[in-house]
This record gives structure tokens, C-alpha cells and sequence, in this order.
């Protein structure tokens, strides 16, 4: 909703502004996001959210550009020396939304592919192009992708994982 409330804030500001241009727009996006963080009750909130949106964003980019150069160093390297695993990350308990939006993340990152989630929902399949670690490859999607996308969509960071749930073994 404050989403859609900065938006309409910033087309009343280009229709006072005159020429329609993105560089208005962004202004016009930027003071809405103050006037709603000052003024509204729930601004604080808001803030917040787009704060870690703006850290899934950049965490995505930097994981793409990490994952570009790794992609390109292995297939520079011997394809021998590669160690392909699928990984079972353990999954919170995600909305439709987070579940799409998760697997996305991990598709769209070079050397992984988010293959099946488990009947219960409660476990991704991840292929990895190359990993020496399991459990650290969970860890990444885990801290990574979705810790972050939870604070994004709930406002709070995922509960802990009981000890051995991350042994990095499929699903029998």
C-alpha cells in the first residue's frame, strides 16, 4: 500500500513539475519516500522494507558478478576439476510469492539452478555447478537469498535451523 501511495506521490509531482522524465519521476519517488517515512504512521516500517529491498538488490548483483567470474574461471579451468552437487535447503515456511521469487534468485545466479521444491515445502533442490562444501552452499542460499527476501516481504529475518538440519543431503 506504501508503495503505491509513494507512486502516486510521485506522479503528483510530475504533473507539478511539468516535463514528464525519469530523472522527475526518481525525484519526485525520492520525496514521496521522505513525505511517507515523516508523515505517515507506518513510514518507519516502510523505510525499513525498502532499505532491504535495496540490500536483496545489491546482494543479487554482487552474487551475479561473483558468480559470472566463477562460471568463467571453471570453464577457463578443467571441467574435471568441478564438483557439481545437489544441494536440500532446508526452507522456511514461504508464500507462494517468496517460494517463486526465491527460486528465481538462485536460477538467475550463474553455476545454480533451483531444480524442485518437496512436497511439504519444506525443501529446495539446488543444483550447484561447483561447491566443495554443502553445507556452506546452503548457508549462501540460506543468509544469502533467503534471509534477505524475508526481511523484504515479513520484516524479520528467519528463525534458526535446529542443529543437523543442514547436512546437504537430498531428501530420500
Amino acid at each position: 500500500m506504501m508503495v503505491l501511495a509513494n507512486v502516486l506521490l510521485a506522479m503528483a509531482w510530475l504533473a507539478l513539475v511539468g516535463p514528464v522524465t525519469i530523472s522527475n519521476f526518481l525525484v519526485g519517488m525520492l520525496l514521496g519516500f521522505v513525505a511517507l517515512v515523516v508523515a505517515a504512521p507506518a513510514g518507519r516500517i516502510y523505510a525499513r522494507r525498502v532499505m532491504h529491498a535495496a540490500g536483496l538488490a545489491f546482494h543479487f548483483w554482487w552474487s551475479l558478478l561473483v558468480a559470472n567470474i566463477n562460471v568463467a574461471a571453471a570453464v577457463i579451468r578443467s571441467p574435471k576439476r568441478l564438483r557439481p552437487l545437489v544441494i536440500d535447503v532446508p526452507l522456511e515456511d514461504l508464500s507462494d510469492v517468496e517460494l517463486a521469487i526465491l527460486a528465481s534468485l538462485i536460477t538467475l545466479t550463474p553455476g545454480t539452478v533451483a531444480l524442485d521444491v518437496t512436497a511439504d515445502r519444506k525443501h529446495m533442490l539446488v543444483h550447484v555447478l561447483h561447491a566443495e562444501d554443502a553445507a556452506a552452499a546452503i548457508r549462501d542460499v540460506k543468509e544469502g537469498f533467503e534471509a534477505r527476501l524475508l526481511l523484504v516481504t515479513r520484516g524479520e529475518r528467519p528463525a534458526q535451523d535446529p542443529p543437523g538440519a543442514q547436512d546437504g543431503a537430498p531428501p530420500r
